[in-house]
């Protein structure tokens, strides 16, 4: 299945881009209970975990539904943890950081160098 994917991405001229929006969905290959029969348990929610936690979603990505992000972020408990939030971009695509939205991407860099997240614990951005 990858290799297909990475001929693809030879054949459409984006294959030394490993950051564009091509390869953005390439991980969901492998994710788990992708098919029609999950072939794994789920497990419990987590509430309060040990370290700080982004939920980023469009509320209209078509591959993973914001309501699934929204009950992630819903258990997060504040202050159980160390620091929580989330991005939602309105009418957005399914991969929408790295695309120069400095809505999204300067909030998302600062959490990947520093580990901090906003301080607001919801910020909605426009596509």
């Amino acid at each position: 299945m990858l290799d297909d994917w990475l001929d693809a991405g030879a054949a459409a001229g984006v294959d030394q881009l490993r950051l564009s929006s091509f390869y953005g969905d390439v991980d969901c290959l492998f994710w788990p209970g992708s098919t029609t029969t999950p072939d794994f348990a789920r497990p419990a929610p987590v509430t309060d975990p040990p370290y700080p936690v982004m939920v980023l979603n469009a509320d209209t990505d078509p591959a993973t539904p914001f309501v699934g992000a929204r009950s992630v972020f819903r258990d997060l408990v504040p202050g159980a943890g160390p620091a929580d939030a989330a991005i939602v971009q309105l009418y957005g695509p399914h991969v929408i950081y790295g695309r120069g939205d400095p809505c999204i991407d300067e909030p998302v860099d600062a959490f990947i160098t520093t580990g901090q997240v906003p301080a607001q614990r919801v910020t909605i951005c426009t596509w």
